[in-house]
């Protein structure tokens, strides 16, 4: 079995799920563009800090 890695995966659950979709809501699109912009580059942040672990799981198991 493979393992979950909790961190990066439900912290860009978290910033992608119910924070940007409540953005998405404004009428003034012109205005919420930087945040989304850093919204979406948390997500990617938390998904490359996920991948990063994995890796590092992969490379180095004892260490976990």
């Amino acid at each position: 079995m493979g393992e979950v890695i909790w961190g990066g995966e439900l912290y860009a659950k978290k910033w992608g799920g119910n924070l940007l979709e409540s953005v998405d809501r404004f009428h003034n699109k012109l205005v919420i563009i930087p945040i989304k912009s850093y919204i979406k580059s948390k997500i990617q942040e938390q998904y490359r800090s996920a991948e990063s672990e994995r890796m590092s799981k992969f490379i180095m198991p004892n260490r976990f």
